[in-house]
């Protein structure tokens, strides 16, 4: 089982999507192997890690197109929004 404190991502980055759990490295075909709780476990720990850096990083240039295509959507009528219920009501 993957506990809060023991995973990391592993520093020296020697090799792609290795980490370090519990102490050993693991690859990603590793990760993929583990039970889904357990991945789900690694994710949460990965998100809260990232959720407490200090450091700023810029959102890439594509994520402001695709926000700027959607603006253009919705004044041109060419969009909608739902509330949520409403989206919730669609997928029935």
């Amino acid at each position: 089982m993957i506990m809060r404190s023991d995973v990391l991502k592993n520093s020296a980055r020697s090799a792609p999507y290795n980490y370090i759990t519990k102490g050993k490295s693991m690859m990603i075909t590793e990760i993929k192997s583990l039970p889904v709780s357990e991945r789900i476990m690694l994710m949460e720990e990965i998100w809260d890690s990232l959720c407490h850096e200090h450091e700023q990083v810029e959102s890439p240039l594509w994520h402001q197109d695709i926000l700027n295509d959607r603006l253009e959507q919705l004044n041109s009528k060419q969009a909608t929004l739902l509330s949520l219920q409403e989206l919730k009501n669609t997928n029935r």
